[in-house]
């Protein structure tokens, strides 16, 4: 089954500076929604509470309709292997090559042999083309396989809840659409619930899946980006994405 997600008046503040107050949502079992905000509007931040990954100053994150504050430790990691996380800076270990940073996971949190590890890891290698780097260190990767290489090491333990955080930011045009198509892919064809930050307005569009908007320390979510504009339309920020898409 997805996973359903829903924060309660959440705030967090960070080096002094509040980023979110009293910020409420629920995102339902297998439904995609894209984050937007304007930069240093807490978009990251959001991502990683509800990950589990930071600690609001106040509220509660539940996952599936479970409170995390009452997760002892081990129960937060436990279910944390049930959600795939594509960071920034992708936040690969540089040590270790394509194929063993895919590995880890499967090694440290299941029960499969070192032969279905290599299947698992391979298939996913080959899902996404990037069979001829699995032996490659990240220092050798361009930042879109690196990308590409998050992603596919996100999916690997088959999550029910997925975060990427500006997939597609920085990208040259083909590298940019070769994540877009995969993102595309997974909106239209998974049953995972997906929670993107991403500005890329025609990839919004084409989707037109719901947007959880970050502005004045606050989140709305409108049905789609034609909403946002319309009832938002005085804000800097919309008005920029509104005239880049």
């Amino acid at each position: 089954m997805p996973f359903q997600l829903r924060l309660d008046n959440i705030d967090y503040s960070i080096g002094g500076e509040h980023l979110l107050n009293g910020v409420s949502f629920c995102i339902k079992p297998g439904q995609n929604v894209f984050v937007l905000g304007k930069s240093g509007s807490g978009k990251s931040a959001l991502l990683e509470i509800c990950a589990g990954l930071r600690k609001p100053d106040k509220g509660n994150v539940y996952w599936d309709e479970k409170s995390i504050k009452n997760f002892s430790q081990r129960d937060l990691n436990k279910v944390r292997q049930e959600m795939g996380f594509v960071f920034q800076q992708h936040a690969l270990i540089s040590n270790m090559s394509v194929f063993d940073n895919l590995a880890l996971c499967l090694r440290y949190h299941t029960s499969l042999n070192e032969r279905e590890i290599k299947n698992q890891v391979r298939h996913h290698l080959e899902i996404y083309d990037i069979v001829r780097l699995a032996h490659k260190l990240p220092e050798a990767l361009s930042v879109g396989q690196s990308r590409i290489v998050a992603i596919a090491r996100a999916l690997v333990m088959q999550p029910k809840l997925l975060f990427l955080d500006e997939p597609i930011a920085g990208l040259d045009p083909i590298m940019a659409q070769r994540i877009f198509n995969i993102l595309t892919d997974l909106c239209n064809h998974s049953n995972l619930t997906i929670l993107i930050v991403n500005h890329t307005i025609s990839l919004i569009e084409q989707l037109g899946c719901p947007i959880l908007f970050l502005h004045n320390r606050e989140a709305t979510i409108y049905p789609d980006i034609a909403t946002l504009r319309q009832e938002q339309q005085d804000t800097e920020f919309v008005s920029f994405i509104s005239k880049r898409g």
